[in-house]
């Protein structure tokens, strides 16, 4: 399979499958490349505004703040290319 990630997203993890796409991308069961697991990827579709951008990057950093047994956990994000893209446990 072609990697529908980014350079840098596609470096730490390898697409497995498409499990769903939406208006707001698509999401991939994806193997975390340097400790060999399972994890999901969010693949949004390209920002080119700054606002939000930033609005998506707070929004990563707060969610990786949280610690719930009903909140998911993120192992990773960015933004390569003006797409941007999370990883959920």
């Amino acid at each position: 399979m072609q990697t529908p990630f980014p350079a840098e997203c596609a470096r730490r993890f390898d697409a497995r499958r498409l499990l769903a796409t939406g208006g707001h991308g698509a999401v991939f069961l994806a193997r975390q490349k340097g400790l060999d697991r399972d994890v999901v990827v969010k693949l949004l579709h390209r920002i080119d505004d700054p606002v939000r951008r930033a609005r998506f990057e707070a929004e990563a950093r707060v969610t990786a703040s949280l610690a719930h047994p009903n909140v998911v956990v993120v192992i990773d994000f960015g933004v390569a290319d003006d797409v941007p893209w999370i990883a959920y446990e």
